[in-house]
């Protein structure tokens, strides 16, 4: 498929920014998932979900009595669950949320296995110490050199103690303010103050009525004698000191709470304002059994009656989630209650957000390369667009994952062919990305490329005509492959009819039925077709010859196929043929989209073939209303015997004629719109009744009725966003405004 890069320059070293393309490194990952070995760059589009678990980490640490709290966040495969929990874990490990109020913030990241018995308070308590710090089983001595430092400080600072702590361990201090980790505080020990750890723990011992009636040190003599040891100078001591913390000789789940307790107070001694975020994900891997359920239920609630400062995200599959909640009687959901600090249900990200994702990987890419032969201007996405990339969201059910993953493989393709395919707009993205599929079907972006051509498409009498060919070769196809193609024995193009008067008619699609059976069984029908534009009404005169034809009987059954109203005078000269006429209404917008398909531009667009076989054109049939055979076998009924009735007075609003066809989709503003931009008003709308709307679900559950789908609205909201338009606050008073 050849192609033009938009910018003339680029066109110039179009072979140069090709080989650069073919020849680096595939732009997009293979395996797109996340982990903690492959942690997410960015998470776009989720700016609300981040905000609520940073909502809930504060609300941990600051709070009353620093009571723990737990946020269930669930959604289907590829919503970016884990991509949301991974970019706060990152954040939060790597000290990137400068935006947090709190001042220590520690983070453990559980992936859950397959089996319910995983699911104990032993096994959380050592995988979170596992993964706790920078490398795996290092933290304790981290911890315990942070909690010397701030331990030694306290004596210095208390009134009580002060005094006795500097006659003993001044020299000591000085050297240990000023060591940077735990290695350079063990090293320097070792060389001047041996036995510290050994000669604290005395000390402690000799003032334990102080510390154990200080508010700001939870913590028992035990548990802060073995912290200490984790800076002793004694490998025994030292080692088995981080064992303990590491929890390898738990006996049982009240032990494991124990040292769960007292870690936590460690923290909050380091700083008040402390918390310690745990996520499980994948618990959609536990088996759909009620012992999963319990065991979830059983932890959750230990963490609300024993744990304080520990925000705790679970992370699983909509389907996990519904599970859970059926398997809980009433009481138990009850407890949770209060616990719930919020629940995050994840619907897919929009088209735009999406396409955001993507086109950042591709920018990265080319922001790599060194040279200057880069894609620059309108071409700076080659070789995709962001049409594209929206293209390939939607047909991949909006399952970000998955379309990464096809954009891999295209790129691979590319390379493996050693040439390029540039999908620059929706209409390369249909011809080079549509899926094959046997039923016929448009995605939402067919449709809004269809709809921008519809509106640019001025010669309408020429667009009528190609349509009434698609019709002619449609019902011809029909005729000599389908089953019930005997049903038909003649399409005709425009015939040339001589009516009683001496006129001539020529129907758009004349179709003579069932004269393969006998002459008397014939049947006559004509498909008038008018494409013109919605605010242009068929006029009588243009279907004068197609009315004659009914009264002369000419024609049994007359419907219309228009994109537009007809004129009052139609349906009126109508009225006394009831049955024998079929639909008078304009399409709906969708159906006249799929009336598109017949035309030979498009199906070779959508389906690579001039002509298509008689099933698809039979699904298109029926997607206006059009359903064979039936539709067939309802002209074969009607009764030809009777005698027409004169209309007693022609009524102002003419009541409604028998239609075979179904009605259309009524007109805006009643009908639902599939443009984002023309959905704006009615969110600023709502945002200005409202002032502020907490969550995006509730703008989408307030105006689904007007739209095609969710993400229509997910678009439309991320459009305003980006204007700048409407913002999410994540403080009080939180949820989505105006910013005017």
């Amino acid at each position: 498929m050849s192609y033009k890069f938009i910018e003339s320059e680029n066109e110039r070293y179009r072979n140069l920014i090709e080989r650069e393309f073919l020849s680096n490194p595939n732009p997009f990952p293979r395996n797109p998932v996340c982990s903690r070995d492959n942690l997410p760059k960015f998470c776009l589009g989720r700016d609300e979900e981040i905000g609520i678990i940073k909502n809930g980490i504060e609300k941990v640490a600051t709070g009353f009595n620093h009571k723990s709290a737990w946020i269930p966040l669930n959604g289907s495969g590829g919503t970016g669950k884990t991509t949301i929990a991974l970019y706060v874990y990152d954040s939060a490990k790597n000290k990137k949320s400068r935006d947090l109020e709190i001042d220590y913030l520690e983070c453990a990241y559980i992936e859950c296995p397959s089996d319910a018995k995983f699911l104990n308070i032993i096994n959380i308590y050592q995988k979170i110490l596992k993964d706790l710090g920078k490398a795996p089983g290092q933290y304790p001595y981290l911890l315990g050199f942070q909690f010397l430092l701030k331990l030694c400080t306290f004596f210095e600072q208390d009134s009580l103690i002060r005094e006795n702590f500097i006659k003993k361990f001044s020299s000591a201090w000085k050297i240990i303010s000023k060591c940077s980790d735990h290695t350079d505080l063990l090293m320097k020990l070792k060389e001047n103050v041996p036995n510290l750890a050994r000669d604290l723990k005395y000390f402690i011992r000799d003032f334990d009525f102080i510390i154990l009636n200080n508010d700001a040190m939870n913590l028992s003599i035990n548990y802060i004698e073995i912290i200490i040891d984790l800076v002793s100078d004694n490998t025994r001591f030292r080692l088995t000191a981080h064992d303990e913390i590491m929890g390898k000789n738990l006996q049982n789940e009240e032990e494991a709470i124990n040292l769960l307790e007292n870690l936590i107070s460690v923290m909050t001694f380091l700083s008040n304002k402390s918390c310690l975020l745990i996520i499980i994900d994948n618990l959609e891997n536990l088996p759909e059994i009620k012992d999963s359920s319990k065991n979830l239920f059983r932890i959750l609630l230990k963490f609300r009656n024993t744990i304080n400062n520990c925000l705790l995200l679970t992370i699983g599959s909509t389907d996990f989630w519904e599970f859970f909640n059926k398997t809980l009687n009433t009481s138990e959901l009850n407890m949770l209650a209060g616990f719930k600090f919020d629940e995050i249900s994840l619907i897919n990200l929009s088209e735009k957000d999406a396409s955001r994702i993507m086109n950042k990987f591709l920018i990265e890419f080319w922001n790599a390369i060194i040279t200057k032969f880069k894609p620059r201007g309108a071409d700076v996405h080659f070789p995709f667009s962001f049409k594209a990339f929206q293209y390939l969201y939607e047909i991949n059910d909006r399952n970000l994952r998955d379309s990464l993953k096809i954009l891999n493989k295209i790129v691979e393709k590319f390379k493996f062919k050693g040439d390029i395919t540039y999908l620059k707009d929706t209409e390369d993205s249909i011809f080079f990305m549509r899926p094959k599929m046997e039923s016929i079907y448009l995605f939402e972006n067919e449709m809004n490329y269809l709809d921008t051509f519809l509106s640019n498409y001025t010669n309408r009498n020429q667009l009528s005509r190609d349509i009434e060919y698609g019709l002619f070769r449609a019902f011809n196809e029909i005729k000599d492959n389908s089953p019930f193609g005997n049903l038909i024995y003649k399409v005709e193009h425009e015939p040339s009819i001589r009516t009683i008067q001496g006129k001539k008619a020529k129907p758009d699609i004349y179709i003579t039925l069932f004269g393969n059976e006998s002459v008397q069984n014939i049947r006559k029908a004509e498909l008038q077709v008018k494409a013109y534009y919605s605010s242009n009404k068929v006029k009588l005169k243009e279907v004068e010859g197609s009315v004659a034809l009914l009264e002369d009987k000419k024609s049994h059954y007359l419907s219309f196929i228009t994109l537009s109203p007809l004129e009052d005078k139609i349906v009126e000269r109508l009225l006394n043929y009831g049955p024998q006429v079929g639909r008078v209404s304009n399409l709906s917008n969708e159906e006249s989209f799929y009336l598109l398909l017949l035309m030979t531009e498009f199906s070779e667009l959508f389906f690579h073939e001039k002509i298509l076989n008689y099933n698809s054109y039979i699904q298109i049939l029926s997607k206006i209303g059009i359903n064979l055979p039936e539709f067939f076998e309802y002209i074969r009924q009607i009764d030809l015997s009777e005698k027409v009735v004169e209309k007693e007075a022609k009524p102002k609003t003419p009541p409604t004629i028998h239609k075979y066809l179904p009605p259309a989709r009524p007109k805006t503003p009643e009908e639902k719109i599939s443009n984002p931009s023309k959905l704006e008003s009615y969110i600023i709308k709502l945002l200005e009744e409202e002032k502020l709307i907490r969550s995006q679900q509730l703008i989408i559950d307030a105006i689904i009725h007007i739209a095609t789908s969710q993400n229509v609205i997910k678009n439309t909201i991320s459009n305003l966003k980006e204007k700048k338009m409407i913002l999410y606050s994540r403080k009080s008073p939180q949820g989505w405004s105006l910013t005017y």
